[in-house]
């Protein structure tokens, strides 16, 4: 069911390339306009430098225009005044020919030049005479001209004869008779007008022309031909502030109406008029805004045709790459380990797709070795929990042994206790008959008697020393294999930590593996992890059962020592017991001869009070020995009893371990190998 329900949200989710077409596509588009609108700038930047330097190379080129037919004019006349005065002639038809001859050298000057001299004398080939009152030194022009050595401009005004712009071009003239005065040229302007106002800069724009206090040439002609102070026009106040500090320079006005123009004054050659050319701003700009359209249809253009480049790519270098990734982690997920994966190409996604082919390789082989190694801990495990059910066994047989030989080493010190007392009333009765020999027979009677008794329980404590002896033997042999079976259960738990060591770092390799496939990894990285858990469980477990053993070890051990020392003692116990029964045997015999020599028996009577007390001090060595070896025993007993609960618990940790690889390998059956 859950199965069911990832695959629905997964057919509801994006194809990579839709998503990738979603990210990059956009990145793209805002790129290109990113690059549009740098450029953009740039352009209208540099068109709008470009237009502004065509639109004063353009006024420069009108203004070298109106100063090229000024500056012909000035020649023309310099070079007839140098003429009229180089001729010296004084023969004034001669001069007025000359001057007349200046009325057809340019349209702007039909009347030709005149000459004012400080005589009051005045030529002037157009016939022109003036009245009595006329005084020539007196008139602004001849003011004017007698400060320049060639033809220099002055003010423009409108001509009361002929009602046009006119303008007096004047200089100082020295005649060949020795007459000076100035030589003027009135200088039609109607002809500059109409060239000003033809000038069309970037064929939407106008011209004006200023001279240095009044107007020449305006798109208002009313204003033409007054000085600046008569004209009442915002916009001629305006281009009066910016003609005189914007020389080359292109400024931005407002008109009446509320339209932008890039205006520049240019100064015509050999004048100190103003040539100032506008134009609209949006004239300026109409190649800019050209050139954003061009700019936006080519983006609009670019960003389909990389759009459609960007699907083919991302289709065939990685939707179906990775479509055959998915289809492979797919099968994976759900613990299959059979599938192939052929190698791929050298990109990143070939790269991934060998590199998953190798996990999978990885995975079915470390899956494999992981089942090949629970069976082998599962075996482990069992042969573990048999060798400590041996150890079990063996332990309560030896606790049993141990029982054994308490209960006999409590026979044996009764005896010897026993033995103890008989030789204390030995040494009393032998002290007895040397005071009182006369009872000789009767107390040797007696003896024989208890010579009987000791000698049987001589017998009986050599036997119990010879079964202890026999025990103690045996306890050692048992204590020497359970050794040998600790040395064995270690060297399994070594092996069981070995496993779940190789078990660990399986877990930790998968669980890596797993991290790498991401998502689809999720479910075998919790496989992964209950690996680890049980492996770790597992360690933690022969952990235990290791310093359990080691426990034991030690026990052993210390047993084994303790079972030396005893073997020990008894050996000595023994042959004290040996000799003891030798001498009561040789009593023995002698007593049955007492009869016939009782006088001899007397004359030794010191000797036997001596072995006597030698005997009670053998007798207490031997129950202090007997209660040595009775607490030993004990010892070995509460050892056995610990050594039979440490293998109970052995057998429970190789259950746990047996149950753990069970666990494993059921895990492992949800995989296909």
């Amino acid at each position: 069911m859950k199965k069911s329900n990832t695959n629905k949200r997964l057919g509801r989710n994006f194809g990579i390339s839709q998503k990738l077409i979603a990210v990059t596509l956009p990145v793209t588009a805002i790129m290109i306009v990113l690059i549009i609108s740098f450029l953009s700038i740039q352009a209208v930047w540099s068109i709008t430098d470009l237009s502004s330097q065509a639109l004063v190379q353009e006024s420069k080129a009108d203004a070298n225009e109106l100063g090229r037919s000024m500056t012909q004019l000035t020649s023309q006349m310099d070079a007839a005044l140098e003429a009229i005065e180089k001729s010296r002639t004084r023969n004034i038809f001669e001069i007025n020919k000359m001057l007349y001859a200046t009325t057809a050298y340019n349209e702007m000057a039909k009347e030709g030049m005149y000459l004012g001299c400080e005589n009051n004398d005045f030529l002037d080939p157009s016939g022109w005479q003036p009245d009595a009152n006329y005084v020539v030194a007196q008139q602004d022009w001849y003011q004017e001209g007698i400060n320049h050595e060639t033809f220099t401009l002055g003010e423009p005004y409108v001509n009361d004869r002929t009602g046009k712009i006119c303008v007096t071009m004047t200089r100082k003239f020295r005649l060949g008779d020795g007459r000076e005065g100035v030589a003027g040229v009135d200088v039609d302007l109607d002809g500059v007008v109409q060239l000003v106002s033809a000038i069309k800069p970037m064929k939407t724009g106008g011209a004006m022309l200023f001279a240095n206090n009044s107007v020449l040439s305006y798109f208002k002609k009313k204003f033409n031909g007054k000085t600046f102070a008569q004209v009442n026009d915002s916009f001629v106040k305006q281009m009066v502030e910016l003609k005189d500090k914007s020389e080359g320079k292109v400024e931005d006005v407002r008109s009446y109406d509320g339209i932008k123009y890039k205006i520049v004054f240019v100064t015509v050659p050999g004048t100190d008029w103003k040539l100032a050319t506008s134009v609209p701003e949006k004239t300026v700009y109409s190649r800019m805004t050209a050139f954003l359209i061009v700019s936006i249809v080519f983006a609009v253009l670019a960003l389909a045709a990389i759009a459609v480049i960007l699907v083919v790519i991302i289709r065939r270098l990685v939707t179906k790459p990775i479509s055959s990734i998915t289809k492979t982690i797919t099968q994976v997920a759900t613990g299959d380990f059979t599938v192939e994966i052929k190698g791929g190409g050298s990109d990143e996604v070939g790269r991934m797709h060998s590199s998953m082919g190798n996990f999978v390789q990885r995975m079915h082989q470390a899956l494999t070795d992981i089942s090949d190694v629970t069976e082998k801990l599962s075996d482990e495990a069992v042969q573990s929990r048999n060798e400590a059910n041996a150890l079990s066994n063996q332990a309560k047989e030896q606790s049993s042994s141990m029982t054994q030989i308490s209960a006999t080493m409590e026979g044996m010190a009764k005896a010897v206790t026993e033995l103890a007392e008989n030789a204390s009333i030995l040494a009393t009765d032998v002290n007895e008959l040397t005071e009182q020999g006369k009872m000789t027979e009767e107390t040797v009677s007696d003896l024989v008697v208890k010579a009987g008794e000791g000698q049987s329980a001589m017998g009986r404590v050599e036997n119990g020393m010879s079964n202890l002896s026999a025990a103690m033997y045996e306890m050692n042999d048992v204590v020497t294999a359970v050794g040998e079976s600790t040395n064995k259960i270690n060297s399994i738990i070594e092996m069981i930590k070995s496993i779940a060591h190789q078990t660990n770092l399986l877990s930790l390799n998968a669980s890596i593996e797993a991290s790498r496939a991401g998502d689809a990894g999720r479910g075998f990285a919790v496989v992964a992890s209950e690996i680890g858990n049980l492996a770790t469980d597992s360690a933690n477990a022969t952990n235990q059962i290791s310093e359990i053993i080691e426990e034991v070890t030690k026990q052993i051990e210390h047993l084994s020592e303790k079972s030396q020392e005893n073997m020990e003692k008894i050996k000595v116990g023994t042959d004290a017991v040996g000799n003891a029964g030798v001498t009561f045997k040789h009593i023995f015999s002698q007593l049955d001869r007492t009869g016939d020599i009782v006088t001899e028996m007397i004359r030794r009577v010191g000797k036997i009070d001596s072995i006597a007390n030698s005997v009670a001090a053998i007798a207490e060595e031997q129950s202090a020995s007997t209660q040595e070896v009775t607490a030993t025993v004990e010892s070995l007993s509460a050892s056995s009893e610990q050594v039979a609960s440490s293998s109970a618990q052995v057998d429970h940790n190789a259950k746990t371990v047996t149950d753990s690889a069970k666990e494993i390998q059921e895990y492992i059956q949800n995989f296909t190998l």
